[in-house]
């Protein structure tokens, strides 16, 4: 039973460092890749694998973790025309509508 104790005990605390020494190295990259990129690194896993921009964050707010790129450019180029009115092609090409007199 002694041993059982003393195995169990020494179990405990070396995962316990391990566990820490990993997390610790994590926690390293992650703030390597928040300064580098703006994004953690669970971010730019998931933005890599799914080919969007995600962040987990949006999450919280109740807005979906990963936006479809090609449509950030899309309402970018839409700002950029700033139009009253806006006119997509069948292939989602948009461009201002002109006014009729």
């Amino acid at each position: 039973m002694y041993r059982v104790i003393i195995v169990s005990i020494c179990i405990f605390f070396l995962t316990g460092c391990v566990s820490s020494g990993i997390l610790t190295l994590i926690s390293g990259a992650d703030v390597v890749s928040q300064l580098t990129t703006g994004k953690g690194t669970v971010d730019n896993v998931v933005s890599k694998v799914s080919g969007n921009d995600c962040a987990v964050w949006r999450m919280f707010k109740g807005r979906k973790i990963c936006k479809d790129a090609d449509l950030e450019e899309m309402v970018n180029h839409m700002l950029e025309l700033d139009c009253d009115t806006y006119v997509f092609t069948a292939n989602d090409i948009v461009y201002c509508k002109k006014e009729e007199k």
